[in-house]
Formats: structure tokens, C-alpha cells, sequence
């Protein structure tokens, strides 16, 4: 999944840049299974699969000079701001996975720890990721499970406008 910043900058004058267009790019993701087979020895079906149907993206957002914040994306869509951080765009989204699989089966989610973003000049990170469902979840009758995914993305003071992007992976393994 790529994460898609649109920063805008505010000078000390309190002016603003326009926000620049997102650029879509496709992004990673990764279902890891206990082995290769597709089907245990009485031919249930075993390997899991993994598909990204929305990519996690931070809208416009205005940064101060005078000190850093903090912006949350739960993954239930919610979007909280805190610090010298101010939200200018409406378009934030979580990140949606669709898990696949054999039905009934419990699996474990696992999420990074912290990622890094750049715009090709100056990074920050994204850390506090959480998931609904998180931890062990059920594939149901089914086989399918959704996994929406947030994160809270660090502002440092000054951070320089600009589109920053970067990838991260998700885990999901069969218990």
C-alpha cells in the first residue's frame, strides 16, 4: 500500500501554496502462508490471499515552522490533527485489504511498526498503524475477510510542501 501526503507549507505570513495533484502508484503488499502448498493433505484449501482495494492517503495538509504535530487516520476513517498541524482536505481514506482463504479459519494480522515517506528530498514517518480487525480475526463462512487499515503521520516543523509517498506491507499468516 502507498501512503499519499499532499503537504502544503504555510510561511510565516500565514499564505499558502496550492496542492498539487496526487500521483497514483501502485503499491506492495504481501500474504505470507506457512508453506507453498495451496491445499493441505485432504485437499482443503490453505494459502491465503491478499489484495489491496484502497490505498491509505493523508489529503492537503498545512505545517508550521513553529512546531510539529501530528495527524491520525483511524481506520475507521476518523481524522484527528494535533501540534502546530492544520487539515485542509477532505480526501483522507484508510487503506482496505480483502483477505481470502479457507472458510472458518482464524489468521493474525501484523501491521509495521513505522514506515518512512519521502517527496525525493525530505522524509518523515508514519508509525501507530492499526487495523480493524487487528490482532486474530475469522475468515467467516465465506473465506473472506476485510481489513481496513490507519496511521498517524509525523509533521516536523518546516516539513517542506510537497507529495510524499511511500510503501508498507501488511502480514497476514494462518494460525
Amino acid at each position: 500500500a502507498l501512503v499519499f501526503i499532499n503537504f502544503i507549507a504555510i510561511a510565516p505570513s500565514a499564505s499558502a501554496f496550492d496542492g498539487e495533484e496526487v500521483q497514483r502508484i501502485i503499491g506492495e503488499q504481501l500474504a505470507s502462508t506457512p508453506d507453498d502448498d495451496d491445499d493441505d493433505d485432504e485437499g482443503r484449501k490453505t494459502k491465503l490471499k491478499v489484495r489491496e482495494k484502497r490505498k491509505l492517503k493523508f489529503d492537503k495538509t498545512a505545517s508550521s515552522i513553529d512546531g510539529p504535530g501530528t495527524i491520525t487516520l483511524s481506520p475507521t476513517g476518523s481524522v484527528n490533527a494535533t501540534g502546530d498541524v492544520v487539515v485542509m482536505g477532505y480526501r483522507f481514506q484508510t487503506a482496505k485489504f480483502v483477505v481470502t482463504g479457507p472458510k472458518n479459519t482464524n489468521v493474525t494480522i501484523t501491521l509495521p511498526t513505522s514506515v518512512t515517506v519521502s517527496n525525493g528530498q525530505t522524509t518523515t514517518t508514519l508509525h501507530n498503524f492499526q487495523s480493524v480487525p487487528s490482532g486474530v480475526a475469522n475468515l467467516g463462512n465465506n473465506g473472506k475477510l476485510t481489513i481496513k487499515v490507519g496511521a498517524t503521520l509525523n509533521i516536523p516543523a518546516g516539513l517542506n510542501r510537497g507529495r510524499y509517498r511511500g510503501p508498507f506491507r501488511i502480514y497476514v499468516d494462518l494460525l
